[in-house]
């Protein structure tokens, strides 16, 4: 069934549907399994970030094959927080029976939170792109660009806000899509799905 290709992109979507299968007799299990994962995704993430800081702006062949599980990490929750959400508020929208007890104000800061750790995500896999197949380029003369995890961090955050200062620029078919991924995804979670959750706690 189409509903089940995400899980093929993103191992993190099929642990959480493997894991909320295993307790759909409880729809408080299912919160504190959400609640409990949203955290741990939360803090996990910041912590890889500021381990990647140890790599410069090059990765080598020993830092590519310790930095591409990250990558991994980060590209399958990015996917598992965009389908996870767009579901959440369209069942919701189409008044469906959630599975889960989790409360409307209980879904803001679950939401809040995936839009921090979208950034950071996002900015692990532009540090990626970036150290692989020169994808960005910078406002300089030679147009070549050398992104830290930090500025990779920031340039996702300027993507996801749509500040774009002009700085960084996507230069390849890879880096241009994750940048419109990013924005579509930021807009999910604040237009989307806080307009939902907001309007439906203010009705309860």
């Amino acid at each position: 069934k189409c509903k089940s290709i995400p899980l093929l992109i993103s191992p993190t979507m099929l642990y959480a549907a493997y894991r909320k299968y295993q307790l759909a007799r409880d729809p408080n299990a299912i919160r504190d399994f959400i609640i409990e994962m949203n955290k741990l995704y939360f803090y996990l993430t910041p912590l890889l970030a500021v381990f990647s800081l140890s790599f410069g702006t090059d990765l080598g062949i020993c830092e590519s094959l310790i930095f591409s599980p990250i990558f991994i990490y980060a590209l399958s929750r990015v996917n598992e927080v965009f389908v996870a959400f767009i579901r959440d508020a369209s069942s919701h929208l189409t008044q469906n029976e959630s599975k889960s007890s989790l409360e409307y104000h209980e879904r803001i800061p679950l939401a809040l939170r995936s839009y921090v750790e979208l950034i950071v995500l996002f900015g692990l896999i532009f540090f990626g792109l970036n150290s692989w197949f020169d994808a960005i380029s910078c406002a300089t003369e030679n147009g070549r660009c050398e992104l830290s995890t930090w500025d990779s961090i920031y340039f996702s955050g300027v993507t996801i806000t749509t500040l774009g200062y002009g700085e960084f620029t996507p230069n390849s078919f890879l880096s241009q899509f994750f940048t419109i991924y990013e924005v579509l995804a930021g807009f999910t979670l604040i237009v989307v799905s806080f307009t939902v959750y907001v309007s439906k706690s203010l009705s309860q």
